[in-house]
């Protein structure tokens, strides 16, 4: 099963509860979504909310830390990428530097200082179902 940027709009009880049904034993779901603990992409969301281009149930669905131990409960998380930490800088790095090596500064940041993990842009979980 695949899931791209959809658990923001969807009931994440109710979502686990139906993908632990319709998946099968050793089954594996790849989720691809926003994260929502950096200040200034919730600070960007929440402004977007206030002008109308986003919903208050976006704001309060958006995965996060309780969303990966929900997870936890229904699958055994194989693997977890988070990326895009530093990515709202691009459009000040953009005056200084190539695309390339903003998307080199970006990666080598994630990388080497995963501590700043929970901070992400965007995380992938890869999930098997046991």
């Amino acid at each position: 099963i695949t899931i791209v940027g959809s658990l923001s709009y969807l009931d994440i009880d109710k979502v686990l509860k139906e993908l632990d049904r319709v998946l099968k034993i050793n089954g594996k779901i790849i989720c691809l979504d926003s994260y929502n603990h950096n200040l200034f992409y919730r600070f960007n969301r929440y402004i977007r909310f206030i002008l109308g281009n986003r919903t208050y149930s976006t704001l309060i669905r958006m995965p996060n830390s309780n969303t990966i131990k929900k997870l936890e409960n229904y699958f055994i998380i194989s693997n977890i990428e988070f990326f895009g930490t530093l990515i709202f800088l691009t459009p000040l790095l953009r005056l200084f530097l190539s695309e390339q090596l903003i998307k080199n500064f970006i990666d080598s940041f994630d990388k080497k200082f995963s501590f700043f993990n929970k901070y992400a842009f965007k995380v992938v979980f890869m999930l098997k179902k046991i």
